[in-house]
Parts: C-alpha cells; structure tokens; sequence
C-alpha cells in the first residue's frame, strides 16, 4: 500500500489502474478507431511527453505483438499504452476476474500463468534511475501532493511545462515531505492473543511483553486527531495482540470510518469469538489481514502454538464467501499471511498460490523486526532498501498499547495519552533532524 510506487498495491494493483474505467475506454477506442492509446490521470499534470514517446515509439515497433508498453517512471511522469485489444480483454473481465481484469493483474505474478517480471521485457522501456527511484507520487490528488507540485513548478518557473522527467524530479522541494502529518499509523489496542508458538515468540521479542489495554475512548480520541492531519491516511491495527481481544474493538473502527481515515486495515490471528463472518463484514473495514502462518496443520501448530488451523481455515472461507463485490473489486480485501523463515519454507509456494487465486491477495512477510531468532536460522529479515527505510520513517507512527508512540524504527517519540499526535510528530522531525546531522 505506497501510493508512490506506480505498482506492488493491493492486489497487485497499479498507479494506472486508477485512470482506466475499461468499458468507457473500449467505447472510446472503438469509437475512434484507435488500435491503441495512452493513459493518464486526469490531474497527472507533470506527464513527460518524452516519456509518452517513447512508450508509443515501442509500441509503433510491433503492433501485431506488443499489447501494451511503459516504463518505470514514477506516478505522475509517464502513462501506459495499452492496445484495444488488451483494453477488450480487462473489460471483458470486470465483474468476474476481480484485480486480476487489471493493469496491475497483467503486470503481476499469475499462478495458473506464469510469466518472468514485465520490467525486463522489451515493450518496458528505459529510463534515468532517478526517474525510476525518485519514491514519490508526482499527483496533485491530496495537499500534499499539491504542495510537491506547486513547489516544482516554482522552483523551475515558466520552463516546468518544457521539462523533462528528470528535471522534474530534481526540482522536488525537500521540505514538501518533511513538513507532512503521518500517513500510517500502527495502533496497538491489547497486547493479548490466543496463539502462541514461534510466531508469538517473535511479536514478543522472546518476553512476557505485556502492557495495559488501550482504552476505547483513548483509541478513538487518538484516531481523530491523526484523520484531521490529511485525507490520505491508513490505520492498521496491530501489534503484539490481536485487536479483535479489545472489547471495543469494533467502536474503533466504526470511529475511524467517521474520522475519515482513508482505509482501514486491521491484522488477526482470527482465533477469537469476535471473528464473526458477518460482524467484520458490516465492521466498516477495508482491509482484513489473517494470520494463517502456513500449509499444514502440523506447520501450524508450531507456529501458532495451537492446534485450530482447520478452524481458522473454515473462518477465513466463511468471511469470503460473504463477501461482496465494489466495482468488479473484493468488498473487503482479505489478505492470508505466512511469514518466510525455515520452518514453513516449503510451504510458501502452495500457501501464496492457493490463497492468492482464492482471495485475490496473499502476502509473504519478512520476520518482525527485532524478533530473537534461534543461532541456527538460516532465513533471517533482509534490511529495507535505503529508500523504502527513509519512506516508512517520514511516513509512520507507531502506537503502543500503553500509549508509547514511537517512529517506524522504534525511537520512542511521546505518549499520546497525553501528548498530541502533532506533538510527537513534530519530536519525530527534530529526531530525524539529528540522526540527519
């Protein structure tokens, strides 16, 4: 979930599948006769027409083979070109494929169609690594991307509109994200849960790890705040406990939605009563993340600790089977998870195909950060690429259950129990700032 990657969102999801309405394009394209078109967001007013020939030069090469042409140009600078044909095809599929009748379902890992990654084939055409790497949303669709832009086209006065890609990039105003609120925020509301295992062991960081219940009233209180500071923002509630043991966990959400925060997402181990098919349904949330952790109920068990894998899998089919259908997309994404380490590698490969095609989206995790692993585990967390590290740190605000804020690397910033979220962003800035100097 970056909106300043141009692909990699949920469900394999891209920045261009948020400017194409399929039926409407088809409509048009046969209207006008055209065999194929490029597509840009209406408000994508930093688009290179550099780019856009380039990706149209490619596609002149071998219209009878290439169905579509792009680069990896960052959200904002370049478009896509799909043939009519490919455009028949998504909107043939809308309604019944899901995100697979996508852009985003052509670029992405198919298991029943395999295909090497699209950014190696020759209809992914080239360009400078800074416009590959530039990390942001060149899209003036919230304040600020509005300020990001505004700064651009200051910066370089009356030679923005004749600017290339690269040019662009390297007029982005620095302070555009330093001065921005949090966009994610990580709330613990219990540290409880009902598994245990290897997987338990690694959110506890090998202790007791317990800390009070975050009360209902502080949740909320806390949720607004952190939705006033832009439009654009996710919660995910999270963290040593499962959310679901909060006994108010559902006023929270109800509240968030009220609050305005932009999705909703919470992460379970659904082993609780409160995993009710129909209640998290109605709950108001976007994204639900499970826990599976494996293949095998044998798998499972070391994992979690206990011995209910057929449960939560009866659990979990129950919640898609209720689910609907908003514009051809999942009602509620449902996200099964399993986290890479030694004892469920070879298990990975089934778990991921069978809960994608069954889902429309599955994740593989890294090892929580911190986690104590045994001297003989061979499979241990990679580090973030700078980047994505510096990204998470501008971007993300974690929430203890005791109130504890803290930045995505753990340096502690406050406590919202009696400081404000404005306030302990503010210290994330100045500790920045440090680290920085």
């Amino acid at each position: 979930m970056n909106p300043d990657a141009w692909r990699g969102g949920l469900g394999g999801l891209s920045c261009y599948d948020e400017s194409l309405e399929p039926g409407l394009a088809l409509e048009v394209m046969e209207r006008r006769g055209l065999n194929a078109g490029v597509f840009v967001g209406g408000d994508w007013v930093l688009v290179d027409p550099g780019v856009v020939d380039s990706i149209v030069s490619r596609y002149r090469e071998r219209p009878d083979a290439v169905r579509l042409s792009l680069t990896q140009a960052a959200p904002g600078l370049g478009g896509i070109l799909l043939s009519r044909q490919t455009v028949t095809d998504i909107a043939a599929g809308t309604g019944h494929a899901a995100n697979f009748a996508s852009v985003g379902g052509l670029l992405s890992y198919l298991p029943v169609s395999p295909q090497a990654d699209p950014i190696a084939k020759a209809f992914c055409v080239s360009v400078p690594h800074g416009v590959r790497d530039a990390g942001r949303r060149l899209i003036p669709d919230t304040p600020e991307g509005i300020a990001l832009v505004r700064g651009i086209i200051d910066r370089l006065g009356e030679s923005w509109l004749g600017a290339g890609a690269l040019a662009l990039v390297a007029a982005v105003p620095f302070e555009s994200r330093e001065a921005a609120p949090p966009r994610h925020m990580e709330l613990e509301l219990c540290t409880g849960r009902l598994s245990s295992g290897l997987y338990g062991s690694w959110l506890r960081n090998g202790d007791e790890c317990e800390r009070p219940v975050l009360a209902t009233g502080d949740a909320v209180r806390v949720i607004e705040e952190f939705a006033r500071g832009r439009p654009d923002t996710v919660l995910t509630l999270h963290g040593v406990g499962d959310p679901l043991l909060h006994p108010g966990v559902f006023d929270v959400i109800a509240a968030a939605r009220t609050a305005g925060v932009g999705l909703v997402h919470m992460r379970t181990d659904g082993l609780s009563e409160a995993f009710e098919p129909g209640r998290l349904l109605a709950s108001g949330l976007d994204v639900l993340s499970v826990d599976m952790l494996a293949a095998t109920r044998e798998t499972y068990r070391v994992m979690a600790g206990v011995d209910r894998y057929e449960e939560l899998k009866e659990r979990l089919e129950a919640v898609l089977g209720g689910r609907g259908t908003v514009a051809g997309l999942p009602g509620l994404w449902v996200v099964p998870r399993i986290t890479r380490c030694d004892e469920v590698y070879d298990e990975i490969e089934g778990f991921y195909n069978g809960w994608l095609m069954a889902c429309c989206s599955a994740s593989i995790d890294p090892i929580p950060a911190g986690a104590v692993l045994d001297e003989s585990a061979r499979i241990r967390a990679m580090p973030l690429p700078a980047l994505a590290r510096e990204r998470a740190e501008r971007e993300m605000l974690v929430v203890r259950s005791d109130g504890t804020a803290l930045s995505r690397s753990g340096i502690v910033l406050g406590n919202l129990l009696g400081d404000s979220v404005s306030g302990v962003w503010r210290a994330a800035g100045r500790a920045r700032s440090r680290v920085a100097a």
